[in-house]
């Protein structure tokens, strides 16, 4: 039952959104001006959600620290984008992302 009630909270909105995170993330949100990976915590709601798996290394003081990222893949989120939203070539591509951005934009 609680997975039907989940599913009810779907919305085209969402997942667009979520698919977008990964289809437009960017590597350079993940670091500092001096190339160190930025806490979990600093890292802005786009940036997070497209994260797939966070590699680790113990400090000789016993703390942790990120040492990797791994990105959900990028590839397969543009194609189902763009085989969603039937785009054909570059310009369509560009007129649907500013679409999308309106759309979600007015569902936050």
């Amino acid at each position: 039952m609680n997975g039907r009630r989940n599913m009810a909270n779907v919305t085209l909105a969402l997942v667009l959104r979520e698919t977008s995170k990964i289809a437009f993330a960017d590597a350079r949100r993940f670091v500092d001006n001096n190339g160190n990976f930025k806490h979990l915590i600093d890292l802005d709601d786009d940036s997070a959600g497209a994260i797939q798996e966070l590699k680790f290394e113990t400090l000789e003081d016993g703390s942790t620290a990120v040492i990797g990222v791994g990105l959900a893949d990028k590839s397969a989120a543009l194609d189902t984008l763009m085989q969603y939203l039937a785009i054909k070539d570059v310009e369509t591509l560009e007129r649907i992302q500013d679409q999308v951005r309106e759309i979600l934009e007015r569902e936050i």
